[in-house]
């Protein structure tokens, strides 16, 4: 008699890892993958384009039940015309609501979520190297990480459409089960907490690497108002109200156009109307007020940055310039990220001194 049942299932390999490491370079297909699909945008434009539809079917119904009835009438030429360009009005809003598509608008704006990626997910948090920079995330900033069967999307700061996309493809050997094992432990780790602010920034300095000793360190408590009235901002906003006032306009207005039609036309109007008022009122409101504690260290070549659980360490070339606000240097990048180093953030005068003695290449270049 055999010792195994034939009919039992086989046995599983179980995969314990504690670790994945991935290396690759990121695309646009990756960030188009791990793009979110329910977002505010998404349902947006999903509620225009079934708006869209659902009076394009309602007109197509009414079309041939009057060809079925009274025949071919000439003012059919219009409802034809108008009903053709509401159903293309779907169409291009699908193809403009495609993933691909908005991972292309998204990635114009920040083409630096795209490129090389090396690095480790595991139990302390996520190391991620994109060829110039090393990234440091903490379990607290892993809050909104997301672990899917195609990969994992770490959000790089509060704007949703900034993420890092690693997908499957990315990793050496990828398991979404190890990744969602991991992402448990990152939120017991929330939960048992125990370190303090300060023992967290020294938890995440020192992931970062060793500390060159002619460095200068800093920590403090930065506030800034940021403002919402920019012109990309601006000319969405006058985009989206044309569009609705003329949909608004050719509902009530042009009274040749069939009864469906323009219910269905007010209707779109409206719901933009209303969505674009909202989007105003932000837009109105002209500031938004920021803060938050920041550590890290500045020495003649590198300079490392943490905030809010997330760390990153980068050469000194990257500075292209600084400028001098009071008791405040602005340091501004590549990229137009700005560091915010205030003089009470220093412990003494003299490494307030060596600081700027670092930094003068830089005015020099601004």
């Amino acid at each position: 008699m055999p010792d195994t049942n034939p009919y039992a299932a086989p046995d599983v390999p179980i995969d314990d890892r504690t670790s994945l490491n991935f290396n690759g370079e990121i695309e646009e297909r990756d960030y188009a993958e791990l793009l979110p699909i329910k977002d505010f945008e998404s349902k947006i434009y999903l509620g225009l384009m079934l708006i869209l539809a659902a009076v394009a079917s309602l007109s197509l119904v009414m079309i041939t039940w009057g060809l079925i009835t009274r025949g071919w009438e000439n003012r059919l030429v219009s409802v034809f015309a108008v009903t053709f360009a509401i159903i293309a009005g779907a169409v291009i809003i699908y193809l403009y609501n495609r993933p691909l598509s908005r991972a292309r608008r998204k990635l114009k704006l920040s083409p630096d979520l795209l490129g090389p990626a090396s690095g480790v997910v595991n139990e302390s948090g996520v190391r991620f190297h994109d060829g110039a920079l090393l990234h440091w995330f903490s379990p607290e900033s892993l809050r909104n990480a997301k672990v899917s069967r195609t990969g994992v999307r770490i959000q790089v700061d509060g704007n949703t459409y900034r993420f890092l996309a690693i997908t499957s493809r990315l990793f050496d050997g990828f398991n979404s089960e190890v990744c969602r094992s991991l992402q448990r432990k990152w939120r017991e780790s929330r939960k048992t907490g125990g370190a303090t602010v300060d023992e967290g920034d020294e938890v995440g300095i020192r992931e970062l690497g060793d500390i060159p000793t002619d460095s200068v360190s800093f920590r403090g408590f930065v506030k800034l108002e940021q403002s919402l009235r920019t012109p990309q901002i601006r000319r969405s906003l006058i985009i989206d109200f044309v569009i609705a006032t003329t949909s608004l306009i050719l509902g009530i207005a042009v009274t040749q156009i069939p009864f469906w039609i323009r219910v269905g036309l007010i209707a779109f109007g409206c719901f933009a109307a209303v969505t674009n008022g909202i989007q105003w009122k932000r837009y109105l409101r002209g500031v938004n007020v920021v803060s938050w504690n920041q550590s890290g260290w500045l020495s003649a070549a590198e300079m490392a940055f943490f905030q809010n659980g997330r760390g990153v360490r980068f050469s000194l070339d990257r500075i292209v310039s600084y400028r001098e606000i009071g008791a405040m240097f602005v340091l501004s990048t590549q990229l137009n990220q700005n560091y915010f180093l205030a003089r009470d953030h220093i412990a003494s005068d003299d490494e307030w001194s060596r600081l700027k003695a670092y930094l003068e290449p830089k005015r020099q270049m601004a």
